[in-house]
C-alpha cells in the first residue's frame, strides 16, 4: 500500500505479517495495530532467550478510512 501524507512525502506500508484494509468514510484517518512477541513468564523467557523474539513485532494491520471524493488506484496505475 501507498499513500500520501499531508506533508506530500509518499509512505509504503510494510509488507511482511502486514494485512490492509480501506473502508470509505467522511473524513480520512489511519489506525494502525500492531501485535508483538511476548513470552507469559520467566520459564518461557529463559528457554527461548536466544531467538531473541520477544518485542519484536508479530503482526501489523493498517485500516485506512478514505473519503467519497479521493480516487483508489491500483499499484500497476503507479507505474
Amino acid at each position: 500500500m501507498v499513500y500520501r501524507s499531508s506533508n506530500n512525502a509518499v509512505k509504503r506500508t510494510p509488507v511482511a505479517h502486514t494485512t490492509t484494509t480501506i473502508d470509505r468514510g467522511s473524513r480520512s484517518q489511519v489506525t494502525l495495530t500492531t501485535k508483538k512477541w511476548r513470552f507469559n513468564n520467566a520459564l518461557y523467557r529463559w528457554l527461548f532467550n536466544l531467538t531473541n523474539e520477544e518485542g519484536q513485532v508479530a503482526s501489523r494491520k493498517y485500516n485506512f478510512v478514505i473519503p467519497t471524493t479521493w480516487r483508489v488506484i491500483s499499484a500497476s496505475k503507479l507505474k
